[in-house]
């Protein structure tokens, strides 16, 4: 009964990931004859939270890591952020660029072609993040009920899962997430400390299993054992 109630807990919490996802840094709304309305979007959790507040029609071309949803499979990859294709952006003609952290290279390319969205950064350290970049991507890009749309929804399931948690009595088990499988090894990414992620499984009253060792480290099978979650 508890193995069947965790495995519900955590297809639940996955679901629950794919709704969300830090404050954009720069730029305000867009303004003047051209609309902002042709967005390059580096991050895999800020792809799925515009695609949340259904700004995915505006999503010209993402990074190499994004894998949901599948409707905006076929979009050009632009590299990724730490290796972005300037040249494959701006054959784009995109009107923004959006990246989970600062990357000067962007910043600089959206500044000499005169992007009239600019560029756009985001930070995805806590779950308050997620909520505020929720917020602001509604002002600029949508409605501001979009938002109160959006986190009631979240907040709806957070409070579903947290009370599932403890009617089946898992309050307090530890969780390892593991969000991708590096191809071509027997490594995983799991989510560490510094992350919205991490928020979200302790507000359901469980505790995150992570190595010390940055926000999302990489992690053999054997490293996963030795972790040895419950």
């Amino acid at each position: 009964m508890k193995a069947r109630a965790m495995s519900s807990a955590c297809l639940l919490l996955f679901a629950l990931v794919l709704c969300g996802c830090g404050p954009p840094e720069g730029g305000g709304p867009a303004s003047g004859a051209v609309r902002d309305d042709r967005l390059v979007v580096l991050g895999p959790s800020l792809v799925e939270l515009m695609w949340e507040l259904d700004l995915g029609d505006l999503i010209v071309a993402v990074d190499r890591y994004v894998s949901w949803p599948p409707e905006l499979a076929a979009l050009p990859r632009v590299g990724g952020y730490l290796d972005p294709s300037l040249e494959a952006i701006i054959d784009l003609h995109p009107t923004s660029i959006h990246s989970v952290g600062r990357n000067p290279d962007l910043e600089d390319l959206a500044f000499e072609a005169g992007l009239v969205g600019g560029y756009r950064t985001y930070r995805f350290d806590t779950l308050e993040d997620v909520f505020e970049s929720a917020r602001l991507l509604c002002l600029t890009y949508g409605e501001e009920g979009g938002y109160a749309a959006f986190a009631e929804r979240v907040e709806g399931a957070l409070d579903s899962l947290s009370a599932l948690v403890e009617r089946e009595g898992l309050t307090g088990t530890s969780v390892l997430l593991l969000i991708t499988r590096v191809e071509g090894s027997g490594s995983t990414v799991s989510v560490g400390e510094g992350t919205f992620l991490r928020d979200v499984v302790e507000r359901l009253g469980l505790e995150l299993s992570a190595p010390d060792r940055g926000c999302y480290p990489t992690l053999s099978i054997e490293s996963v054992v030795a972790i040895q979650p419950d």
